[in-house]
């Protein structure tokens, strides 16, 4: 008897705490509930080779300033890279001549294929954790 009633205080403990981190919110930013009303987010412009300078001299400081925001780079092919996900751009430009990699869909393979390096670009995503020596946006897409 003494353990079914340490059982049934452990449930409703473990459900209150669940709807209160639901209801607080936590739960809806990590995938669940509605999904958000449609608001168009603004990109922050950046030029590739500052978010490639941080990556090599200070990747924590990048993750602060840049991490979770949907970043606009508008600069050259440098090269294009194939992978299973679909291709990828090396885009660089500024003062650093080091590039960002872009991680596009199988989509924009069309796309791609008319430019070639030193074409210009623009590209929207966001940074994604990455072994790379390079900074990754992923998802990342082209910008008209």
């Amino acid at each position: 008897m003494r353990r079914i009633a340490s059982l049934a205080l452990f449930t409703a403990v473990v459900l209150i705490g669940g709807a209160a981190f639901y209801w607080a919110g936590i739960g809806r930013s990590l995938g669940g509930g509605a999904p958000a009303s449609p608001v168009a987010e603004e990109a922050l412009s950046v030029v590739p080779g500052e978010l490639a300078y941080l990556k090599t001299t200070n990747p924590v400081a990048l993750e602060t300033r840049y991490g979770g925001r949907l970043l606009e780079l508008a600069g050259t092919v440098r090269q294009i890279e194939g992978s299973a996900a679909g291709p990828v751009l090396v885009v660089e430009g500024g003062r650093v001549s080091l590039g960002v990699a872009c991680e596009l869909g199988a989509g924009d393979a069309p796309r791609v294929a008319e430019l070639s390096a030193g074409a210009p670009v623009k590209v929207r995503g966001r940074i994604a954790p990455t072994i790379r020596l390079t900074p990754l946006l992923r998802p990342c897409s082209l910008v008209p």
